[in-house]
């Protein structure tokens, strides 16, 4: 697939009201610098159309082709075995760092060849950024104020309540500085 199917895909998704999520990894074989701005000014053009990017690096998994690049290449350590424990060093710097990052891949290699370690740090920096900027959601920030608060203070099948806190949502995004919270894309909100 190309970037003009890509954008065509996920255009004709946002006008029948389909909410699309794009998956993106960064580090492949022989990946630039550019290769990887290129993806995020990619999922930044995307914006009005999806619902949510998420950007992981790019993991060796057994039994992958990645897998034997990755031997070939010597980027695993010679006596690694999937079959004796193994901690990625690297992990405590990515884990959690965007969307698509956590720690469940703790044993899991990341692919790291033309790429260093201080430029993705610096990538996955912006990556957050951009999720703020372009993809952040009212609903996302009700949905941790209503999972903070705890379910015993808000009974969301109270038709009252929910009422009053959408009075409350509506209140909050009048404020000025609030106005650029976006809502989830749908044909209904006259987004493009």
């Amino acid at each position: 697939i190309n970037l003009d199917q890509y954008f065509r895909f996920i255009e004709s998704c946002h006008r029948l009201d389909i909410a699309v999520w794009v998956f993106a990894m960064v580090s492949f074989p022989d990946e630039t610098e550019e290769d990887a701005w290129e993806t995020l000014r990619v999922l930044k053009e995307s914006a009005p159309y999806i619902y949510k990017p998420a950007v992981q690096l790019t993991r060796v998994y057994p039994d992958a082709a990645m897998h034997d690049i990755a031997r070939r290449r010597g980027l695993l350590p010679e006596d690694f075995d999937w079959f004796r424990p193994y901690r990625n060093r690297l992990s405590p710097l990515f884990g959690g760092a965007t969307g698509a990052q956590s720690n469940i891949g703790d044993n899991i290699p990341f692919y790291l060849e033309a790429l260093d370690v201080d430029f993705l740090q610096h990538y996955f920096r912006q990556v957050d950024r951009m999720l703020r900027e372009k993809y952040t959601y009212l609903n996302d920030y009700l949905g941790t104020i209503r999972a903070t608060l705890g379910r015993t203070l808000f009974d969301w099948k109270n038709e009252g309540l929910a009422k009053k806190m959408g009075r409350v949502s509506k209140a909050i995004t009048s404020l000025p500085h609030l106005r650029s919270f976006r809502t989830a894309p749908s044909k209904d909100t006259g987004e493009k």
